[in-house]
């Protein structure tokens, strides 16, 4: 198969990862949550702009209020968990 256009040298990676609310997570007040979520979706929208998640959405409608969006990122999963441990 060496030398086929069909078949490539290298698959890409991507990783996908939930955004779930933690059961211990602070007790914020609205005005702190606005604030936060104005924070968490600006990087997000940075790293669609660099090219590091190819998409990222919250979830609407699930049985499970914790689960709240994801995001596929466009790279291993170590660097992925990087990327999101320093999401506001």
């Amino acid at each position: 198969m060496a030398g086929d256009p069909d078949v490539p040298n290298a698959f890409d990676v991507y990783t996908v990862v939930v955004l779930r609310r933690p059961t211990d997570a602070p007790e914020l007040s609205d005005e702190e949550l606005d604030a936060l979520q104005v924070r968490h979706l600006a990087y997000r929208a940075e790293l669609r702009r660099r090219g590091l998640t190819v998409a990222n959405g919250p979830f609407d409608e699930q049985s499970d209020q914790s689960y709240r969006g994801m995001s596929i990122f466009a790279c291993d999963p170590a660097e992925a968990a990087r990327l999101t441990d320093a999401d506001p």
